[in-house]
């Protein structure tokens, strides 16, 4: 079964059975934070924001029972990138993790193609991010916990670039930058993967209790969507479809795709 973080219809009965078992401590929490956010923005003048008198007791349920909870659950993911024909097939095959070896196999393969001249092939490589930032970034793959649209700010410069951050973060609107914008295609890779470890089990479960208690009518709980990433597991990721540019999907992703969206996305 794969579940939507965003989307309590997705759940299993004993993730539901977890999350009713605490529903009041739950709601509570959701609840009194709404009214203490409430209270604190319309204070004149300005009052620290108070604490919440849930926090203790939900913490210790999201932190250790229902992080506990998610280990092993199926999380279907979203990968915002920019693809080539011949990488959208083989990307179908299988994930890889970012690392300077496979930034520099994937531009061999632009000279390769016709796409990139040597000299921009290495100028990529040497100013990658993965280079200063190499605990940050190598070694991971990054995904979303939700479907938002491919227009939200959040996502429109890694469909906007070929290679992701790796390949053009930090290089302003220098010439290379361009030619990154006339590589490939905005894609959106839909994936699932098993949680596995410590950080997401967190992210994937905070995510999954506000959305029930959003699906109670607590409108306002929050977080609604988070960034995920793996560093092993890489093997059981199952690429489901590479959504791409002019498909129905695509532009409807966070809308009206995948089933769900327009109900229980943030709007």
């Amino acid at each position: 079964m794969t579940i939507d973080c965003w989307n309590p219809e997705t759940l299993d009965q004993d993730l539901l059975d977890l999350i009713n078992l605490n529903k009041d401590l739950v709601l509570d929490f959701y609840a009194e934070s709404a009214r203490l956010m409430d209270e604190h923005l319309k204070s004149d003048p300005d009052e620290s924001l108070k604490p919440n008198r849930y926090a203790r007791r939900f913490n210790q349920f999201r932190d250790y029972v229902f992080k506990e909870a998610m280990m092993s659950r199926r999380i279907r993911a979203w990968h915002y990138t920019r693809l080539t024909d011949r990488e959208r097939v083989e990307i179908l095959n299988g994930i890889h993790p970012s690392t300077p070896g496979m930034l520099q196999k994937r531009v061999n393969a632009l000279v390769g193609d016709g796409l990139l001249d040597k000299a921009e092939a290495e100028q990529i490589c040497r100013e990658s991010v993965l280079n200063d930032q190499r605990q940050k970034r190598a070694g991971k793959f990054y995904m979303t916990s939700s479907p938002l649209p491919v227009t939200d700010s959040g996502v429109t410069d890694l469909v906007g670039h070929w290679g992701g951050e790796v390949a053009y973060f930090g290089r302003g609107n220098r010439p290379l930058n361009e030619r990154l914008k006339a590589i490939g295609s905005a894609s959106v890779v839909e994936l699932s993967f098993c949680v596995s470890d410590c950080s997401n089990a967190f992210s994937t479960g905070q995510l999954i209790l506000a959305a029930w208690a959003r699906a109670q009518g607590l409108k306002e709980s929050e977080p609604y969507d988070a960034d995920l990433w793996i560093t092993s597991g890489f093997d059981e990721v199952q690429v489901h479809v590479v959504h791409t540019t002019g498909t129905t999907d695509f532009e409807n992703l966070g809308k009206s795709y995948p089933a769900g969206s327009s109900k229980h996305l943030k709007k």
